[in-house]
């Protein structure tokens, strides 16, 4: 072990700060579940790691604090890398970790753990990508973290061959790189918020059906005029515009008929399916119990699939990364409030003869799905 790696190890035990406030004084320190740079004042203000799995996210805090540290120190402003760049080191790391299933990266100077490790990278991406992964392994290097040095003619081999006569979605690099980087942001940005946004939704359904049935009675009539909805609809969003929830929840709206709730759906949709490459019917079959990482190394999400027998639908499974577990959570959870809700009209309807035994089956399997549309 490098003297290094010994200095490191002993430092850690005392979970030293990694990001300060505008006063010099510690703000997070290296085992938190968040990174706050705010002080710097970048674009980027935090780094998340809740979501990386626990069996391999203290290691990956360590090695990126321990890089950033070999940043700082050979830095003529003594600055380390910005906070964008940061969050690729550890979206690189946890790629490494999870396809490897070990996170202690000092073990990579083996040729014994690298040959493991390299055997799970053929096919995992562009040559973009899989030089970016190489770099990150490079910056260790330079730290003296492995003595483990990734040249092109390695890491080429690690790019995907092309899917010839198979099915393909071809993105040019910057466009998939650039909707990549909007949905895990989304999905990391809401994911601590889903109970929150369900709870809001449950509020926001009562308060309208309470504030509609007031008027129907102040009105003395078992239905409101064109006029008269657009009137209390109006009323109603002065209101709910003035609720808590506005501000406690970042660029948050409350939409009855659901337009801020799709589009965190739509984004739960794109993230899981471009960490799982499953096809539309495939994700539409999935919840948050369709995520495992209890039996490998590389995470996966279950669905039914029709593809390749004949049309009949199969249980089958995808490979998958961490953040596949907070888009199914956070699409799950935060529309927990409209179906319940929806289950409850449903189920009025049923009961008061609105609808076949049949129909009313059918829709609660339905909702009981995640709604991405």
């Amino acid at each position: 072990m490098s003297e290094v790696l010994i200095q490191l190890r002993q430092e850690l035990t005392e979970n030293p700060y990694v990001t300060f406030d505008s006063d010099g004084k510690g703000k997070s320190r290296v085992f938190d579940l968040e990174w706050d740079f705010h002080a710097l004042n970048q674009k980027k203000t935090k780094i998340h790691f809740e979501y990386i799995e626990e069996k391999y996210r203290q290691d990956i805090q360590s090695y990126l604090y321990a890089t950033m540290q070999w940043q700082k120190e050979n830095s003529s402003d003594g600055s380390h890398a910005s906070v964008a760049s940061l969050i690729k080191y550890r979206y690189n790391l946890m790629t490494l970790a999870t396809r490897w299933g070990r996170s202690d990266f000092s073990l990579l100077s083996s040729e014994r753990e690298w040959k493991k490790c390299t055997k799970t990278l053929h096919g995992f991406g562009s040559e973009v990508s899989c030089r970016h992964l190489a770099s990150t392994i490079n910056s260790m290097n330079k730290a003296d973290l492995l003595t483990r040095y990734v040249h092109n003619r390695e890491y080429i081999k690690w790019v995907q061959p092309d899917a010839g006569d198979g099915q393909a979605i071809a993105f040019p690099e910057a466009i998939h790189v650039s909707i990549l980087k909007t949905v895990v942001e989304f999905v990391e940005t809401y994911h601590p918020y889903r109970h929150q946004i369900s709870s809001a939704m449950e509020k926001l359904y009562t308060y309208q059906d309470e504030m509609f049935n007031a008027e129907l009675k102040a009105l003395r009539v078992s239905a409101l005029t064109e006029r008269q909805m657009r009137t209390l609809s109006t009323r109603m969003s002065g209101i709910t515009s003035k609720w808590p929830e506005r501000k406690t929840i970042p660029n948050f709206s409350f939409h009855r008929r659901g337009s801020w709730l799709g589009r965190l759906l739509r984004m739960c949709f794109i993230c899981v399916g471009l960490f799982s490459a499953a096809r539309k019917e495939e994700l539409l079959s999935m919840n948050k119990g369709s995520y495992d990482d209890s039996l490998a190394a590389v995470p996966k999400v279950s669905g039914f699939s029709t593809k390749g027998n004949k049309g009949e639908k199969i249980y089958t499974t995808w490979n998958t990364a961490p953040i596949a577990k907070l888009a199914l959570e956070l699409a799950f959870d935060a529309t927990q409030a409209a179906r319940k809700y929806s289950l409850e009209r449903l189920d009025d309807g049923y009961q008061n003869g609105q609808l076949t035994k049949v129909l009313w089956l059918n829709e609660l399997v339905h909702l009981n799905r995640i709604k991405y549309s």
